[in-house]
């Protein structure tokens, strides 16, 4: 049988489900009605998302929900959990790197180096190939905008030859993956993709690849916490601050 024509109790009863999880905001719910309505309007159907009983139910969540919801405090990136991306990475067979694999090696190539630079996801997410030379150790050119003058100022931050060496190896073999790639394209870009200055990434897709590498490895915030890619920066520097490490 038809799914449709839903009726208002049906869609009672999915979103009282969806408020049950507490997976939706109430203030957040009008896609999902106008997907329901859409399909109904397409088929020339009554619009079933509609009416006093579905705004009586999203003024009742709402006011359910603001005792009850509280943002998910963001907290540092736990060192280990790098480390496990670390691991995966070096040890990921050449066959697995296609399709998904090849994002996924990309994601973590991405989260280890900036955790171990401690760079803003605008500077991470911005890295060209030119602003990296790993034939002698890693020296990154690290590249911040001051203000609304857009004046960039640079230095070059290095790390010696055998101080990180999985991190050395982890480098190196992401670039012969990727193979051989203009100077001024992004150092993330897989092979065949062209990321240029003008099509580069933006920074919240560290974010995104964060999350891919977290779901790979069965990684979680706590509850009530969340991890982004600025934990990996907090996580790097109070890693660094344990072990009595000069953060100057």
């Amino acid at each position: 049988p038809s799914p449709l024509p839903a009726s208002t109790a049906t869609v009672l009863r999915y979103l009282g489900d969806i408020g049950v999880r507490g997976t939706v905001k109430a203030d957040s719910l009008q896609p999902y009605l106008s997907a329901i309505n859409a399909a109904h309007r397409d088929l020339m159907l009554p619009l079933p998302a509609l009416g006093d009983a579905v705004s009586r139910f999203r003024r009742g969540l709402a006011n359910r929900q603001v005792a009850a919801w509280r943002p998910a405090a963001r907290v540092y990136l736990p060192a280990r959990v790098v480390c496990s991306a670390l691991r995966w990475a070096l040890q990921a067979t050449p066959s697995s790197l296609v399709g998904d694999g090849a994002l996924l090696f990309r994601a973590a190539v991405a989260l280890v180096l900036n955790y171990v630079w401690f760079a803003r996801a605008d500077t991470g997410a911005t890295l060209r190939c030119c602003d990296i030379d790993t034939s002698d150790g890693i020296a990154l050119v690290n590249v911040r905008e001051k203000g609304k003058s857009h004046r960039a100022s640079s230095r070059v931050i290095r790390i010696p030859r055998g101080a990180l060496p999985d991190v050395e190896r982890l480098l190196h073999r992401w670039e012969a993956f990727r193979g051989s790639r203009p100077a001024e394209s992004s150092y993330f870009a897989l092979p065949g993709e062209l990321r240029t200055a003008q099509r580069r990434f933006r920074p919240a897709v560290l974010d995104d690849w964060m999350q891919l590498v977290l779901v790979h490895l069965g990684e979680r915030a706590p509850l009530g916490q969340s991890w982004s890619s600025h934990s990996a920066r907090k996580g790097a520097a109070s890693s660094a601050n344990a072990v009595g490490a000069s953060l100057a």
